[in-house]
């Protein structure tokens, strides 16, 4: 019987860490998503209305208007286009009914008049639960 209980609790311990693993690689490429979108806007791969439907698609809330907001502000400015853009490091810092947090590192390949920047930066994230889907609200 006692066997049975730690095999119970081995498996619940594996399907949460399973769970973990899914929902950091949810936020990285929801992170990834957004710098693609609104990049392709900046360098005019995109048109402003196509912009909008992807980002309403995985952004909502304060996050998705600063965000149209910010592709009339920069457009046709000489903002650095990113060259690539990869997910460093996930680490789920939240996870309740509601919504996640996580703190994201961000590797950055970058063009401007300044010349190319490699760099990292670390971002807090918070995603809006929304049924079995996430959407992306802070990123800061």
């Amino acid at each position: 019987c006692l066997v049975g209980l730690v095999f119970m609790l081995i498996l619940d311990v594996c399907a949460d860490a399973v769970h973990d693993e899914k929902v950091m690689e949810e936020i990285g490429q929801l992170v990834l998503k957004r710098a693609e979108t609104m990049n392709d806007y900046y360098i005019g791969e995109l048109e402003y209305i196509h912009a909008e439907e992807i980002l309403r698609d995985f952004e909502t809330g304060d996050l998705l208007e600063d965000d149209l907001e910010n592709l009339k502000i920069w457009e046709h400015t000489d903002i650095d286009t990113v060259n690539d853009v990869e997910i460093v490091q996930v680490t789920l810092v939240e996870d309740n009914p509601d919504f996640l947090s996580a703190s994201v590192i961000v590797s950055w390949n970058v063009s401007g008049l300044d010349g190319d920047a490699v760099f990292e930066s670390t971002y807090e994230t918070k995603c809006e639960k929304s049924g079995k889907t996430l959407k992306l609200s802070q990123f800061f």
